[in-house]
């Protein structure tokens, strides 16, 4: 019987600690769930200046796609947070979606207090970068 008790006290401070509204893993959520539903103004506010400009590079691409094909975009997504490393003032998310088996991960620095996301144009795409070399495996310093 102690045993459980423990096991559910444990299990309600990791679940209070991954709630919180100020860690980085609430506000990653946020930003993607504001970019599930193309919401960019909204996806901004969780930005650093740089990620903000992409922010704005991404809506100017949503805003030229056919109407059709934005309805594709707009499928609900369950996001799932499998891990939150922070290291100082940085942070890296590990999440999963539910349209796919592959992690994904987001990169958190945390200004004035804040935790926003840290994203710039090597970020995105795929694991090769423009030149056809495999990305290095992202971690929190880079």
């Amino acid at each position: 019987m102690n045993k459980y008790l423990v096991f559910i006290f444990i299990s309600l401070l990791c679940f209070v600690t991954a709630c919180k509204k100020d860690s980085p893993s609430h506000v990653a959520l946020q930003f993607l769930e504001a970019i599930n539903n193309n919401d960019f103004a909204k996806a901004k506010k969780y930005c650093t200046e740089d990620a903000k400009k992409l922010m704005e590079i991404m809506e100017g691409m949503i805003k030229m796609a056919p109407k059709d094909q934005l309805q594709k975009t707009k499928i609900k997504q369950e996001i799932t947070v499998l891990r939150e490393e922070i290291a100082g003032d940085k942070a890296l998310i590990v999440y999963k979606s539910s349209k796919s088996d592959k992690e994904e991960q987001l990169k958190m620095k945390k200004i004035d207090g804040k935790w926003l996301v840290s994203m710039d144009k090597g970020d995105l795409g795929d694991k090769k970068n423009p030149f056809g070399e495999e990305k290095k495996k992202e971690g929190i310093d880079n």
